[in-house]
């Protein structure tokens, strides 16, 4: 049952309504919420893995960091927008990068609890920047993937809000992306993977 916002929260009595009697015998409270993130604006940092393969050729997974800022209409509806960059070696001269720039709407489970799971959905632009050399196991001999060209799509995914006090919060999630303008003659593979953990301050 989705409890009412903090607001809308009053005390009741309860009374012995027989004849004989007619005092409050004891009061209630309706449950008090944890955190109310109704109406709120959050910033935060995160840290993850991109997950993704070469066609014809071994998968990678390169660390990454970003920044995401999320406004809360509704407790239990987010808006996000989000930037990581996903590197191989985080040195001059790498063989893979990826930035992802990402706008997404969540949906939170019992967001006035401490623990909130959330499913989430929206669209990706990830700018590559990749010169990389690889063993094609279908030729057998190596082959050299050169691309700049930029991908989108859509993601989704899914997610765990840990509230730590009341404008604290700890983010653990997953998405997964399909680029839609990925072609035949691409060498990546049409779709990557992301897990992110990463904290967030609400306003």
């Amino acid at each position: 049952v989705y409890g009412p916002r903090p607001s809308h929260h009053r005390d009741y009595n309860v009374y012995d309504t027989s004849p004989e009697r007619d005092v409050a015998v004891k009061k209630d409270h309706l449950p008090t919420r944890k955190v109310d993130r109704s109406n709120t604006l959050a910033v935060g940092l995160r840290t993850g893995s991109y997950f993704s393969a070469y066609q014809g050729a071994n998968g990678f997974g390169d660390m990454g960091i970003g920044a995401t800022v999320r406004y809360r209409p509704a407790e239990a509806v987010g808006l996000e927008l989000a930037v990581e960059r996903h590197d191989q070696t985080w040195a001059v001269g790498n063989e893979r990068a990826h930035t992802m720039a990402q706008g997404s709407v969540e949906l939170f489970a019992a967001p006035w609890s401490r623990i909130s799971p959330y499913a989430l959905g929206g669209v990706t632009y990830t700018g590559r920047n990749i010169n990389d050399q690889v063993f094609d196991r279908p030729s057998e001999s190596v082959v050299t993937v050169d691309t700049n060209s930029p991908l989108y799509g859509l993601h989704a995914g899914a997610g765990v809000e840990f509230a730590i006090g009341k404008n604290l919060a700890l983010d653990v999630e997953g998405r997964y992306v399909g680029y839609v303008n990925s072609s035949a003659e691409d060498q990546m593979m049409p779709g990557a993977f992301t897990t992110t953990a990463g904290f967030l301050v609400h306003f």
